[in-house]
């Protein structure tokens, strides 16, 4: 088993913890995590493992050994195949089919675990507050190894990545506290280094090819230059092609781009200019997950989007359903629903003329002649277990959902 290090504040010699949470607001990023052909998703509604080529929804909530009142709080996973997600007020855990382990940090309480960065071994990282621990496996005990003193108040660590040399940044809530919100500890060092500092809550942190720092804070999007140790702000008044939105998550996709969530917007960096992209809908992103050529966000209202050649594609949490809603323009909108009691549910912001369902391999197995209904109830359609294509008509276009039918 990899060790475990837990990267945490202390202040003085004598613990003092945060009376709230920055989670008062959802404002916690690491929510998505790939899986090959599964998306990992620390939602609202627990813990749910959607399947990226049918749009099945399971949910893992009793599984992984927790009840409908656990919050998580982040998920990631190892080159191990192991899952990794954190819980409010609780422990850092890792599941697998066969196993549940769970870590607490210290004997003082259990805390909320925002973030996790595994390094060059595999061994993983978490922060929740305090004071610096390792693992040791054979007496199962935490070893305080190295604690910092701290003139200010406490920061909640909302995001932590290593750069190619090891080296491990953080960025922080500090909107209780005029405090560092960006800070690094380099690889050898006992001690952190902190470099930018004030009443910011920083959520999310992105590290690029050159190892240059791209974060993002309730003021906008930062750029960090270690080598000569530069910030660099943007935000829409400042810059072109950023909308004015509060950004929230950020990542690299594997050409180097930079990408970023906003409140309304999906935004890249290319190297040279911002992009932005809309949709209808698209509203308190959180967390985003670059997945090869897919861009997946998940927003606060449990919905999930599906970025691929500048189109959306729109996924709404249901457990045991899959609910896609394809959005073709700005007009265009729609959402297909089809539980395990095999109802139906057709919902467009349009009027429908006809809805016609399909297997896979084009055979016709349901067709609906509409009155210009925008929502549409099919019940009892008893079609077996399955993929469908759904194709539905409005007077001038048609739109084609792909939908698993439990």
């Amino acid at each position: 088993m990899k060790n475990i290090i837990f990267a945490l504040f202390v202040m003085c010699t004598i613990p003092i913890f945060p009376s709230t949470y920055p989670e008062g607001n959802n404002s916690y990023c690491n929510r998505l995590a790939d899986a090959g052909n599964y998306l990992w998703i620390a939602s609202n509604k627990g813990l749910v493992r959607y399947e990226k080529t049918t749009g099945k929804c399971e949910f893992y909530t009793e599984k992984v050994g927790y009840d409908n009142t656990a919050i998580f709080t982040c998920v990631y996973t190892d080159n191990e195949d192991n899952l990794w997600f954190g819980t409010r007020k609780d422990y850092l855990c890792k599941y697998n089919e066969s196993s549940l382990s769970k870590y607490q940090a210290h004997n003082f309480s259990p805390f909320c675990w925002f973030s996790i960065a595994f390094d060059t071994n595999n061994d993983p990282w978490s922060a929740s507050s305090v004071i610096f621990y390792d693992y040791k496996k054979n007496d199962n005990k935490y070893f305080n190894f190295g604690s910092i003193n701290l003139t200010g108040g406490t920061s909640w660590i909302m995001d932590m990545k290593f750069d190619s040399k090891g080296n491990l940044w953080m960025v922080t809530d500090t909107s209780l506290y005029n405090y560092h919100y960006l800070v690094c500890k380099k690889k050898e060092a006992s001690n952190i280094d902190f470099i930018l500092s004030g009443l910011k809550v920083a959520t999310s942190l992105a590290i690029d090819n050159q190892d240059n720092i791209w974060f993002v804070c309730d003021d906008g999007i930062h750029y960090y230059n270690p080598r000569i140790q530069t910030d660099i702000h943007y935000t829409s008044e400042n810059t072109s092609n950023i909308p004015n939105t509060i950004y929230t998550a950020c990542k690299i996709d594997n050409k180097g781009n930079i990408w970023f969530v906003g409140s309304t917007s999906l935004l890249k960096y290319d190297g040279n200019k911002f992009t932005s992209y809309d949709c209808p809908g698209f509203n308190e992103a959180r967390s985003i997950l670059c997945d090869n050529n897919v861009i997946w966000i998940y927003t606060n209202n449990d919905d999930v989007f599906r970025f691929e050649e500048g189109k959306f594609t729109h996924v709404h949490i249901e457990n045991g359903t899959s609910n896609i809603n394809f959005t073709k323009n700005d007009t265009d909108k729609l959402s297909v629903t089809c539980n395990k009691n095999g109802i139906i549910k057709i919902n467009s912001n349009r009027e429908i003329t006809r809805v016609n369902i399909y297997t896979i391999s084009g055979v016709l197995v349901l067709s609906y002649l509409s009155n210009g209904e925008k929502e549409i109830v099919l019940e009892n359609s008893k079609l077996p277990k399955g993929i469908y294509l759904f194709k539905t008509s409005y007077s001038d276009s048609k739109i084609t959902s792909k939908v698993f039918i439990e």
